[in-house]
């Protein structure tokens, strides 16, 4: 799981800036995005110390566009749908959804520096 994703699911940030339903008016979806910029920078400062404690360390990623990517030829698809298969137009292979977005994150970053 990422930064990014952990923020959205414990609402240390919005995805789109909005709260949709939650929100009352937009002073309170302001504070609300203030308060929970924060909370995620926060978060992710204590997650370094806590790493660099225990001889670890934190990598900070790109995945922007990986569930349209096919992990086999780099190949873009606009029209995901709600299928639980990736199914590449180009080089016709079928992976589960999520495994493709796992090995399309690991090609993405793989020349990273470490």
């Amino acid at each position: 799981m990422t930064l990014k994703e952990l923020g959205r699911k414990y609402r240390f940030a919005s995805q789109t800036g909005e709260m949709g339903p939650y929100s009352r008016n937009k002073k309170t979806l302001e504070r609300y995005l203030q308060v929970n910029d924060k909370s995620h920078a926060k978060f992710k400062t204590l997650l370094k110390y806590k790493m660099d404690c225990v001889g670890g360390r934190v990598v900070e990623y790109e995945y922007e566009y990986t569930s349209k990517t096919c992990s086999s030829c780099g190949g873009i698809k606009n029209d995901l749908g709600g299928s639980s298969t990736y199914k590449c137009s180009f080089c016709h292979v079928v992976y589960d959804r999520d495994a493709n977005v796992a090995k399309s994150i690991f090609h993405k970053n793989v020349q990273m520096p470490v």
